[in-house]
């Protein structure tokens, strides 16, 4: 058996585990009008529609963490891990992803860090923190 056929297989094993469906959104930088309500509200791209996710529990019972700095104080996020498949392109940083099937249907996670995946990884696996549901989501 060569490395590649072990991942290969790692991959497609990792996939079937992938039973969540999610919906890649990130903002574009423009704005609309709101007709409900008058107000500017951002503008969203959908990069990935369908997409199979997962959520793994987390392990040893110790969540990971980390700390940013928002306005001068500093926040300690709770992350989770979401797991996509291996080939996944286009995400970014800051990214939403809306949970539409799946245990966590409805769920709102933002990708903390979507770095490109590791060469011989069966998932990619982006650290993501759970968001409020945009407003000018409908």
């Amino acid at each position: 058996m060569s490395v590649d056929s072990v991942t290969t297989a790692g991959r497609r094993a990792a996939e079937s585990r992938m039973t969540s469906r999610v919906e890649i959104r990130r903002k574009t930088g423009r704005t609309t009008q709101d007709e409900t309500t008058g107000y500017e509200v951002p503008v969203w791209d959908t990069i990935h529609t369908d997409l199979p996710a997962r959520f793994p529990p987390e392990r040893g019972g110790a969540g990971k963490s980390r700390t940013v700095d928002i306005g001068g104080a500093e926040v300690t996020l709770a992350l989770r891990e979401m797991h996509v498949p291996w080939a996944t392109e286009n995400l970014a940083t800051g990214d939403y992803a809306l949970v539409t099937a799946g245990r966590s249907t409805g769920a709102v996670w933002r990708l903390v860090e979507a770095s490109a995946p590791a060469d011989q990884s069966t998932a990619y696996r982006v650290n993501v923190t759970k968001e409020d549901r945009p407003r000018e989501w409908t």
